[in-house]
């Protein structure tokens, strides 16, 4: 069974408070250090129950194909009934210990869904917020949780980025183009301006734009 989902940071169980500089910083810190040891125990949890589960499984298929040879005596027959019941509820019992490991992952997941959400609302460019939220998508995808908020958000952020990548190259054509067919020297450094005004900060590559606009102020 998966982990119910949680919408909005309003039910996360998390509280992120914003303070100092300094504060700010330590407090991402420690959810990082949080999630990782949180994430580590629950898989290793749900991989220690999995094998044990596994076993168990192996042993009732073998107890039941014993019970198919109707043995003739009575006391055996009983005893491989008493198996069957104690491999049934060592198999019930790992299932509910393999829930509460998966929950705890799913606890962990939204620290890591929480911390993007810090990191985003803190200000953090577009290729950082890509690299965090795939990461997020690679440590948590098919652990039978619902993660769907993170899938979004990554898919959001890099056709956000495609469009942004489009509208730059276009940009540089256009100038390009105006520079070929013999701007002025004003109109080509005013255009230059505007363009690394306007991409600042921006998942693109300004230098071949600087190092035009650092020849035309020469």
């Amino acid at each position: 069974a998966g982990i119910s989902r949680t919408d909005g940071s309003h039910q996360m169980s998390l509280a992120f408070r914003f303070g100092r500089p300094k504060d700010d910083e330590a407090d991402l810190s420690r959810l990082v250090s949080q999630e990782h040891d949180a994430r580590v125990k629950a898989e290793k949890a749900l991989s220690e129950t999995q094998e044990k589960l596994d076993a168990v499984i192996k042993e009732l298929e073998g107890l039941r194909s014993g019970a198919a040879l109707k043995p003739e005596d009575q006391r055996l027959a009983e005893e491989l009934e008493k198996k069957k019941r104690q491999a049934e509820e060592e198999q019930k019992r790992l299932l509910e210990e393999q829930e509460k490991a998966r929950q705890a992952l799913g606890e962990a997941y939204k620290l890591s869904w929480g911390l993007y959400q810090r990191k985003a609302a803190s200000g953090a460019g577009l290729p950082d917020r890509i690299d965090l939220l795939e990461k997020v998508v690679f440590k948590y995808a098919g652990k039978g949780l619902e993660i769907g908020e993170a899938v979004q958000e990554l898919s959001k952020l890099k056709k956000e980025r495609q469009e942004l990548l489009e509208e730059f190259d276009a940009a540089v054509k256009y100038y390009r183009q105006l520079a070929d067919q013999g701007a002025s020297s004003e109109t080509r450094t005013e255009l230059l301006e505007r363009l690394i005004k306007k991409f600042e900060g921006k998942d693109v590559d300004l230098a071949p734009l600087r190092q035009d606009l650092e020849q035309l102020k020469r």
